[in-house]
């Protein structure tokens, strides 16, 4: 029997034996293998930057892994945007950006779902990025139409009785041409009658019978095809408005006339384009990347295949109520492209605001002064986004049905008339309650995301929602930081800029909050900044607001002497752990406590006397300015 100490020298020695020939295996791997040395950080961001660029995707293969591994940071970002799957991260991102992120873009089986078609403007801006194109066309209001429904076949039976057998034997494309013809034939038999009925009514009801067998209506339905084309069987909202389907009196007779003539004459153009049409739809539609993409240069019908950027479940999202006055719309405009929440402080009241708006309270016009011009836009968009210009009709039909014309309608409008003799209308992105030459002003929705392609804010907020779809929403990001990303942007917006520099900004942007510190960093603390610009050191002050104070404050309020003896420059130890900025009361000479110090700033900063309000004489960006309160408040409520 082996004594205690023999059996521990055995077991040593066995133990020996056995890890000898394991490290000598272990150290020809890593000599063949170099990458499988590799520290566990850089395996963690690795993994990480994995999920992050390629729309969550959980793993690569041992291979994949181990090549990435062999790589700078850098390159491995560059090849994983290279991949496929990049594609669905930017679609998801352009999702979260318009606010309308989903749990999943696929959630059938790897297959898209349908939720995630809404958005042409996220799924193009995706491809661009993809192809090296223009990303800012998330920007536009007009794009291209993206069609990828199948044409289906076979067919179903249509016409009349006598019609009804007649496709037996007949190809697809051979059906498809009848159906084409016949649809010609009704079309062509409405637009005679158009020019010669006195009875404009009774051709209305023929034009939208569903009854009526060998309508042009249902042969266009029978060839199933993608938008704009599935919009051939319905007539305009107009037509219906006009033929008093909607509980109003018929139009005069040379009004009714000439929209039906339109409406008919729009349907056999594009009823034309069909054949054309359908040799570009794929067999099968598997992949979003798999749509048609058609500009508007490609058919005769011209803008008709230009999309809007809101889809018709944004319409219905933000409705237009005879008394919200496009509000909610103009709201999300400006939390979307601005990151504006309208933080309802105190404001200069602009001068001449109609005492007939609710908003000309002084509480009210914390927000109405850039909510009431940004919905102004939206003025002639009523019931789901139908386009009452009054150059077309004397009516506006809001979502709740309540009904606008004449004197009323005129009222209605008014709420957006200019007194400036430079523009018409009180319509545009305020920056400024008092200093007009500080805002972008536009008359109608292209106007507007001209104007949110061309300014800075909509660049500076891509950015911070790029941060925080990579790195979190609940993390604070250094300002400097983050204008400085955003100004990639803004030079790729430049009128002067190659083509494709957008979709460049974008992958240098994102890669940047991939390569950060904060994103490298396990479990990142929320109130501290780990990232800034090149060659810049933190100021010391709260990382929050400290690009804010920096750029609007601490140019005045800085070293001896300065104003109320307050020094934004300097964040200073109070004693007891607690820390403000240094602030010395000229009479006593003694520091004053933070508490006042916040106080001061913030009626300071919400005064709405010119000769009071922060900065003095100068403009500070309302986002800058709700941000600084928002910090401040939570201080005084002490929840930093």
């Amino acid at each position: 029997m082996y004594s205690r100490s023999c059996w521990s020298s055995g077991l040593a020695l066995s133990l020996t034996l056995l890890v000898i020939p394991l490290l000598s295996c272990h150290r020809d791997q890593s000599q063949s293998h170099p990458a499988s040395e590799a520290s566990w950080e850089q395996r963690a961001w690795l993994d990480k930057a994995v999920r992050a660029l390629l729309y969550g995707k959980a793993r690569l293969t041992p291979a994949e892994e181990e090549h990435l591994l062999g790589l700078s940071r850098e390159a491995a970002v560059d090849e994983l945007m290279a991949r496929p799957e990049f594609f669905d991260t930017v679609l998801d991102f352009n999702l979260y950006f318009q606010g309308s992120k989903l749990e999943s873009l696929k959630p059938f089986s790897g297959k898209y779902g349908q939720e995630a078609t809404q958005s042409i403007p996220a799924i193009i801006a995706a491809m661009e990025v993809s192809q090296g194109g223009d990303y800012f066309t998330l920007f536009d209001w007009k794009i291209p139409y993206l069609i990828g429904t199948e044409v289906s076949a076979p067919f179903p039976s249509v016409g009349g009785k006598d019609k009804k057998d007649d496709i037996k034997g007949l190809s697809s494309d051979q059906i498809r041409s009848l159906y084409i013809e016949r649809a010609e034939n009704d079309l062509f038999r409405l637009r005679e009658k158009a020019e010669k009925t006195t009875d404009l009514k009774a051709l209305c009801d023929e034009i939208d019978d569903p009854e009526r067998e060998d309508s042009f209506a249902n042969y266009i339905d029978a060839l199933a095809l993608p938008p704009p084309f599935d919009g051939l069987s319905t007539m305009s909202f107009e037509f219906s408005l006009e033929c008093g389907f909607s509980g109003l009196a018929p139009a005069p007779e040379n009004v009714l006339r000439a929209t039906i003539a339109k409406d008919l004459d729009q349907k056999l153009k594009l009823t034309k384009e069909i054949p054309a049409l359908v040799k570009r739809l794929p067999t099968s539609v598997k992949q979003i990347k798999e749509f048609v993409r058609i500009e508007a240069n490609e058919f005769s019908f011209g803008d008709v295949v230009k999309r809007e950027n809101f889809s018709s479940s944004m319409w219905q999202e933000l409705p237009n109520s005879s008394t919200n006055f496009n509000r909610r719309r103009a709201a999300y405009m400006l939390r979307t492209y601005f990151c504006d929440d309208l933080t309802p402080i105190n404001i200069v009241a602009p001068s001449g605001m109609s005492s007939h708006k609710h908003a000309s309270d002084a509480g009210c016009a914390a927000c109405h002064y850039k909510l009431d011009p940004m919905a102004g836009f939206f003025r002639y968009r009523g019931f789901s986004g139908v386009d009452f210009n009054p150059q077309k009709s004397d009516l506006l039909i809001h979502d709740d049905l309540f009904q606008r014309s004449g004197d009323d309608l005129k009222n209605y409008l008014d709420n957006w008339r200019s007194s400036d003799p430079a523009r018409a209308w009180n319509v545009g992105y305020v920056r400024s309650a008092t200093k007009a030459k500080l805002n972008e002003y536009g008359d109608s929705l292209d106007d507007l995301f001209a104007i949110i392609r061309r300014v800075r804010e909509s660049k500076v907020c891509l950015t911070k929602k790029m941060a925080s779809y990579v790195l979190g929403a609940d993390q604070v990001y250094d300002g400097s930081w983050i204008d400085s990303l955003a100004e990639k942007f803004q030079q790729a917006a430049q009128a002067d800029a190659p083509p494709g520099a957008s979709s460049q900004a974008f992958k240098d942007v994102y890669k940047s909050f991939v390569l950060s510190k904060t994103f490298s960093t396990p479990d990142p603390e929320l109130g501290q900044c780990y990232d800034f610009p090149a060659g810049v050191k933190p100021s010391g002050l709260p990382c929050a607001v400290s690009f804010i104070i920096e750029k609007n404050c601490a140019s005045c309020h800085k070293g001896t002497g300065a104003p109320a003896g307050l020094d934004l420059s300097i964040w200073e130890d109070q004693g007891g752990g607690k820390m403000g900025f240094h602030h010395i009361d000229k009479d006593s000479g003694q520091a004053l406590p933070m508490a006042t110090t916040l106080e001061r700033m913030k009626e300071r900063l919400t005064s709405s006397d010119v000769n009071r309000q922060m900065p003095l004489m100068r403009a500070m960006g309302p986002v800058e300015r709700a941000s600084l309160f928002k910090w401040i408040d939570s201080q005084l409520r002490g929840n930093p």
